[in-house]
């Protein structure tokens, strides 16, 4: 831009100067403003990313107008509860008090009752089985037999007679296992430890024939 030669032009590059300058100061202020609206926008994301556990938020909700809760009449929906079992092992009545719990009245019967359901397992109690038999020696060989049951998990005796049941062996893996994947390990084979045919045959897997791995990297 050439420079002004007389007061006219210098006007005339005056008010060019005062409007340039108004329009950037306008244009400034919306970009300050604008800036202030994404530096909260981002300090909300970073205190929503703090609490992972806190439900996503989708801000402020518009009013439907309608009162909130359940809808009266067939907009109320179905009503969702444990349904009672279809069996009843056992019955247990629960008797009433002798006074009023409240203020000590006498009480008198309405005719009224109720009941509940409870579900429960059972009480787990260890089933002890002895496996007993009889010793017999060939009569060519001369070798020492004794018999065996499809049950039995290991032929030890003496010492070692107290063994532990396929069920027992197979709860005891499967905790096993549980722990591992928790702590971040895992179970496997070990090379080299084959069971024996018997165990398998009694459905029994022997503890000895898995160990806790390396957590995989």
């Amino acid at each position: 831009m050439s420079q002004p030669k007389s007061i006219p032009e210098y006007h005339v590059a005056l008010k060019a100067t005062v409007a340039k300058n108004a329009r950037l100061e306008a244009e400034n202020g919306q970009l300050k403003e604008r800036v202030r609206k994404l530096e909260g926008q981002l300090e909300a994301a970073q205190r929503a990313a703090k609490r992972q556990a806190a439900p996503f938020s989708r801000g402020k909700r518009e009013s439907s107008g309608r009162p909130p809760g359940r809808r009266s009449g067939v907009e109320h929906g179905r009503h969702g509860h444990r349904q009672a079992p279809e069996r009843v092992d056992e019955e247990l009545c629960a008797e009433l008090p002798e006074a009023c719990p409240e203020c000590g009245g006498e009480l008198e019967e309405s005719g009224e009752s109720w009941e509940q359901c409870q579900e429960e397992l059972p009480e787990i109690r260890a089933l002890v089985t002895r496996v007993s038999g009889k010793w017999a020696r060939c009569r060519n060989c001369g070798r020492r037999v004794r018999g065996r049951h499809p049950r039995q998990t290991s032929e030890a005796i003496g010492a070692a007679a107290a063994q532990v049941g396929p069920r027992a062996l197979a709860l005891a893996c499967s905790l096993a296992v549980a722990t591992a994947e928790l702590e971040g390990g895992r179970m496997e084979r070990v090379t080299g430890i084959e069971p024996v045919s018997t165990a398998w045959k009694a459905a029994a897997l022997p503890l000895c024939y898995t160990r806790l791995a390396p957590p995989r990297s």
